[in-house]
């Protein structure tokens, strides 16, 4: 679902570092991409890294957490922007997910 998800929240997923649960990535994100994501707070540990990884978007303003403790987890960070526009930036981009997630015939759950 994370994949078609186009203009301002348009990504890529990024496994972590040694997972090998990635098909398309089987050793995981790069040195550098580690290093990118840990500078803007969305990196994350697991003792188990398969199955596990980040929805970047590509002006690095939000990032989707997936499998980290929660199933997904967003996170928005625009250095220099508003709360409202991180606020609308977040809803857009729950908005998104849950219509594609829909389209698939899932559901998503929020929790405060």
């Amino acid at each position: 679902a994370l994949g078609e998800l186009g203009g301002e929240l348009a990504g890529q997923y990024l496994p972590l570092p040694s997972s090998s649960s990635c098909m398309a990535r089987p050793a995981g994100m790069l040195p550098e991409e580690s290093q990118m994501l840990e500078s803007k707070g969305f990196l994350f540990k697991a003792d188990e890294p398969d199955g596990r990884g980040i929805f970047a978007v590509d002006a690095l303003a939000a990032a989707v957490l997936v499998n980290n403790g929660s199933h997904v987890q967003i996170l928005v960070n625009q250095d220099g922007t508003s709360q409202e526009a991180s606020s609308l930036l977040l809803e857009s981009f729950r908005s998104a997910l849950e219509g594609a997630l829909h389209q698939d015939g899932h559901a998503m759950i929020a929790q405060g």
